[in-house]
């Protein structure tokens, strides 16, 4: 048996309050990790990737390929800061 078809308003509405909650936990996901020292893989300049994947920007430089702790200082956006 197929299951009927829902009409597209009421799929776009769906889809809309799925991706606001998927913003709102990955805010508070990121917020969550501020004051925290988190383990990062660094990329090229100043950037560089939580285990969790989040991107981080370092207030300095950091050579890329690295493995270090970060003291997360704070978000910007969907960006993690750290010192």
């Amino acid at each position: 048996a197929r299951m009927p078809q829902l009409p597209s308003g009421l799929v776009k509405e769906r889809a809309a309050r799925l991706r606001a909650l998927g913003e709102a936990g990955a805010t508070a996901h990121l917020t969550a990790l501020v004051g925290r020292n988190v383990g990062v893989l660094t990329e090229r300049g100043d950037t560089g990737r939580t285990e969790c994947f989040a991107p981080v920007r370092f207030l300095s430089p950091t050579p890329p390929g690295e493995l270090l702790t970060a003291a997360i200082r704070s978000r910007n956006g969907d960006r993690l800061v750290a010192a």
